[in-house]
């Protein structure tokens, strides 16, 4: 059976709301972050010299691109989806709700590569974000 996902806590330290995109600290976190875990007295390596196009090395290295982008995507859209489950929660707006399902379907794409978890928690993200548009009480209708 599988073990219950767990969230890490640190007593007395209240975690931060998730937002769509990376703020400025934690992108200024990672930079320190990557930073720090630099071997002492490494320099940065030299820009490697380009393989001549057509070569078999030159596909490695797209092919190699493409994966890394693919996996930034996909990271993106999960931090995404963790911030659209976190506000569905919060009881938006319609106007919010609207802004939310633009934001779902800019990973539409990612989701459906991607397959598994993304795609259902995606779908169903979507489904709920949809669901709540329709079943909001309409103030602009009056009864003839």
């Amino acid at each position: 059976m599988k073990d219950p996902v767990r969230t890490l806590r640190i007593d007395g330290v209240k975690a931060p709301e998730m937002t769509p995109k990376p703020d400025d600290a934690e992108l200024a976190a990672q930079a320190l972050l990557e930073h720090k875990s630099e071997p002492k007295g490494h320099k940065k390596k030299a820009k490697a010299k380009q393989p001549k196009e057509g070569t078999p090395e030159f596909f490695e290295q797209m092919s190699g691109k493409i994966s890394d982008a693919h996996a930034a995507e996909a990271r993106n859209a999960l931090r995404y989806l963790a911030y659209t489950e976190q506000e569905l929660k919060e009881n938006p707006t319609p106007e919010q709700l609207a802004e939310i399902e633009k934001g779902l379907y800019q990973y539409q794409d990612t989701a459906e590569r991607e397959k598994g978890e993304l795609l259902t928690r995606w779908q169903h993200c979507i489904a709920e974000c949809i669901l709540l548009q329709q079943t909001e009480p309409d103030n602009d209708k009056t009864e003839d």
